[in-house]
């Protein structure tokens, strides 16, 4: 599967009564339409500079939140860079590794 920065994907997430939003599972459409679901195994929050050093209160009032999520694929871990902008309300595929 040959994967697209910038590519429309939804993402199955979890708004908790706490206002943190965690993501589960994400769908995309492949390079030939076809729909591929990934359960997310594992996630980290990221701040804006890529660190992990901020308290989770003040990560959620942001407007933005970026989460390294680890899936499989065919087998393979692979990383994957989401961000949730809060003002849209839309996940964005930011990398991959």
């Amino acid at each position: 599967m040959e994967w697209v920065k910038d590519r429309k994907l939804d993402v199955y997430c979890l708004f908790r009564n706490d206002g943190i939003v965690l993501p589960i599972k994400l769908r995309l459409f492949d390079e030939d339409g076809v729909r591929q679901e990934f359960c997310i195994h594992r996630y980290k929050l990221i701040d804006g500079a890529g660190k992990e050093n901020l308290p989770k209160a003040e990560m959620f009032r942001r407007s933005t939140v970026t989460f390294d999520c680890v899936i499989e694929v065919f087998g393979r871990e692979r990383i994957l860079r989401l961000m949730y902008a809060s003002s849209d309300m839309r996940w964005s595929l930011l990398d991959i590794r």
